[in-house]
């Protein structure tokens, strides 16, 4: 496996660790700015940004052109 997404938790850094050490990047979905940046902190590789309109199980309530450019901004990941 190349990449492991988690989507339903907060980010974590052991996780991300965990799968780091098994050799592949470590990506999280992420529906508001302070989870992409929680996501950067824990070491992730990647961050999804989900807007509201995703449906299904959806982690934020901001659109996605009101929260892509301002997670952008706030991360370098």
């Amino acid at each position: 496996v190349r990449l492991v997404d988690f989507f339903w938790f907060a980010p974590s850094p052991r996780l991300v660790d965990l799968v780091h050490r098994s050799g592949a990047l470590a990506g999280w979905q992420v529906g508001s700015v302070a989870e992409a940046r929680a996501a950067e902190s824990a070491g992730c590789d990647v961050v999804t940004v989900q807007g509201v309109e995703a449906g299904g199980h959806v982690r934020g309530s901001t659109p996605l052109r009101r929260l892509l450019p301002e997670a952008l901004d706030a991360v370098d990941v």
